[in-house]
Order: C-alpha cells, then structure tokens, then sequence
C-alpha cells in the first residue's frame, strides 16, 4: 500500500514540475530576458464600457383628445415635419387612467400635446421610457454618473395601439440627427480621448463613427461625451448599453512603454548593437494603449521641422534601462 502511495506521489510531482517546464517557465524567462525584437506592427487602442447612456433629441406627444387610434406610419418609420403619425377618432379611452399616468408624470411638461401630426421631422416610435426630457442635448453638460446610474436600460413603455385616452403618450419623434454617448473613466483613460478627434464604436456588433463632443472632469472621474450622426436602429430605442470604443489605430513599430526614457531632454529607447553595444535612439510615439507604443520608422520630423534618426524594424531594444545601461548610453552621444 505504502508502495502505491509512494508512485502516486512521484507521479502527481512530475505532473506538476511539466507544468512548471511548459507554461510558467517561458513566461519567466520572457521577464528575466533583458531585450527583445521590436517590430513593424499595428495598434490599436480600444476601451471596453460597460455603461454608456443614449442621449437623443426627442419629444414625446399626447393624443389631445379620447379616442380610437389608428397608426399611420410604422415604428422606425422616418417622416416630415407635419406628416400624419397617428389619426384619433371621437370616442372613449377605453384604458385605464393610470396605465399611462407614471409615464407622464416621469415626462412632465416635455410631454407636448399632438392631433396627430409629427410637429418635427424624424424617426416615429411607439415607445417611451420617460427620460427623454430629463436626457437632452441641453442638459449634457449637467449630466452625472451617480444620477444616471439610476437609469437602466428596460425602462421602455410600449405605448397604446388601439385606444388612448386625452393626455395619454401615443407616441414619440426622435429628430434625424445628431445624437449622443455618454460614459465616464478614470484619468489614465481619458487622455486617449481628445476633443473633436474621430473614433469608432461597436454598440450590439454594430460599427459607428463619432467624434469626441467633450471631456471633463466631473466628481471622482472624467465624463467623455461622443457625439453621432450616423444612423443606426440601436440607438433608437437603447438607453443604457455597453460600447467598445476604439480611439487610436497606428502602424509603426511596436515597443513596450517601459522601455521609454528620456535622456538630456529627449524622449527614445536603448538600442543594443551587434557586439552588445548599448546606445540612445529617439522615438515619438504615434499611438500607446499604456503598455504598448506604435512608433515612427527609420525618420520622423520633430516640433521644430528637422528630420529625426529613430529606430528600425528588427532593432533590439533594452527591455527595462537599468542605471548602468542609461549611463553607458549618455557616455556614448
């Protein structure tokens, strides 16, 4: 028995130390080697969000009077300004006052009276989720992370089909435009973001290009706000989402930032030549997503117009300067 035990042992042992030779090893030679290959790539610099609000240009109409309804343009339809949406006949509700009661007091005095007519042109919806007068394009400036973590993204009201009383939202014009993303990150993120730069967001596997509205600091964290013209279903009816925002795309050749130093005044890396020779390159970094940078090659023009020599593709660059490499450097230029 003790024979059996003593095999198991040795067994699970050498299970473990193939492990260790297999996966934890090249992981800490990796750490432990002191350079590496820097090469022509492409980066790019994208943030995961898992809250974003919508914020639309929209206003929700009451029927002005109780009666039957009948739909004249469909859910999504885009129409002109004064074009028939809905037509309600003379008649009782033949609704619940209260059904629709909440809504309309969440929507106060954004909710406009209607005959039926669309007052502005736009995209026609049959729903509502009683925030469309608190989240507008006016208030974007006002707007916090704690008062919008209130709202969630299943509060959509369908709005009545067949019979509607006086007062009762029947239905809601969304104007053909631009509308508006709002999150918040930490500082670190936010410097990726810069006022009226050009970005690509994925909503529900959907591409769409906006452009950077604002960033500012609003209590613990930065409130970024894209703004879009682009059409897409999604943002119709969609509050509150995830985004994946990508900000920076570059080709260039790839370091790791904590290779970059600065030495008397300039910004670049160490370079290790053929014989173990340590000596300073400038660089200037295209893109960096905090840990990886996508550099110009071979040349780049600095801040006053001159032609700068930087590094090339399959260059060896010293992984993490230590102060002997940094002075061996400076003797050297």
């Amino acid at each position: 028995m003790k024979r059996r035990w003593f095999w198991l042992i040795l067994y699970t042992v050498a299970v473990a130390l193939l492990a260790v030779i297999i996966y934890v090893a090249p992981s800490v030679a990796g750490l432990l080697d002191p350079s590496y290959i820097a090469k022509y790539g492409e980066l790019t610099v994208t943030d995961e969000i898992d809250d974003a609000w919508i914020v639309r240009d929209e206003t929700v109409y009451a029927a002005n009077k109780s009666g039957s309804i009948e739909r004249l343009s469909d859910d999504g339809a885009l129409v002109s300004a004064n074009d028939n949406v809905i037509k309600v006949k003379d008649g009782t509700s033949g609704i619940s006052r209260h059904k629709y009661r909440k809504l309309a007091d969440e929507l106060g005095s954004s909710l406009k009276s209607t005959s039926g007519s669309a007052k502005t042109a736009g995209y026609v919806s049959y729903s509502a989720d009683g925030h469309e007068g608190e989240l507008t394009p006016s208030k974007l400036d006002d707007l916090t992370e704690d008062s919008l973590k209130k709202i969630n993204g299943d509060e959509s009201v369908d709005l009545p089909d067949s019979r509607c009383g006086k007062g009762t939202p029947v239905y809601r014009i969304t104007q053909n435009g631009a509308w508006w993303m709002v999150f918040f990150v930490d500082s670190d993120a936010a410097k990726k973001y810069k006022e009226g730069a050009s970005v690509t967001v994925t909503m529900d596997s959907s591409k769409i290009d906006a452009v950077v509205r604002s960033v500012d600091k609003e209590g613990k964290k930065d409130r970024v706000i894209l703004r879009s013209k682009e059409y897409n279903k999604n943002y119709l009816t969609t509050r509150r989402t995830n985004l994946k925002v990508e900000s920076e795309s570059e080709s260039g050749i790839l370091i790791q930032e904590r290779s970059i130093i600065k030495l008397k005044g300039k910004q670049g890396v160490l370079v290790k030549n053929k014989v173990g020779e340590i000596y300073f390159m400038p660089v200037k970094v295209k893109a960096s997503d905090g840990e990886t940078a996508a550099v110009y090659q071979d040349l780049y023009m600095d801040d006053s117009g001159s032609f700068v020599e930087t590094i090339g593709n399959y260059d060896e660059i010293v992984r993490l300067p230590s102060k002997r490499d940094i002075r061996e450097a400076k003797e050297s230029m």
